[in-house]
């Protein structure tokens, strides 16, 4: 017994090709999300030096680029050691923690021992960042930088910080 064969049909191309931007839907794509970038900044002493005295006051100060400022001031005994204090970075002198849109702030870190008149100051952290011509600075990693004073290196400190990128 034969099976009867179905006619054949043919795709119907009378109509002109449509592109595939003209058949999508109307509904509008999400707009894009806004990056927020949080800069944390932490300044520690490691060691204070040998100077006349009991006590020393050290202060910190951090700026970022959107003109926040927050300073701190302590006294510690002199010819004190720290290490022991936060996995070796030392004693917390200030921490500053700041979020921005689309870019992470840029920031100045500095901290010194208060000298006398005839002394002067004696700066043991001195650490600017620019972001935009360190970008490797704000891939996420907690990031540390070791630094002392130049004239007798008996105070020592650490710069640390990261920048925590999420979307709004």
């Amino acid at each position: 017994m034969d099976q009867p064969v179905p006619p054949i049909s043919f795709a119907d191309f009378s109509g002109a090709p449509v592109p595939k931007a003209e058949a999508a839907t109307t509904e509008a794509a999400p707009p894009p999300q806004a990056i927020i970038y949080t800069t944390i900044v932490r300044i520690y002493v490691t060691r204070t030096g040998n100077d006349p005295g009991s006590s020393c006051e050290l202060k910190s100060q951090v700026y970022l680029s959107n003109n926040a400022t927050q300073t701190a001031s302590i006294d510690v005994s002199i010819n004190t050691d720290f290490s022991h204090n936060n996995n070796g970075l030392g004693l917390l002198l200030i921490e500053m923690s700041r979020p921005n849109i689309n870019a992470p702030l840029n920031f100045n870190a500095t901290a010194y021992e208060e000298g006398g008149v005839g002394s002067g100051n004696r700066y043991f952290i001195q650490r600017p960042i620019d972001f935009a011509r360190n970008p490797e600075f704000m891939d996420g990693r907690v990031w540390t930088w070791k630094q002392w004073n130049t004239s007798d290196s008996n105070y020592v400190g650490h710069t640390e910080w990261q920048v925590v990128r999420r979307f709004a």
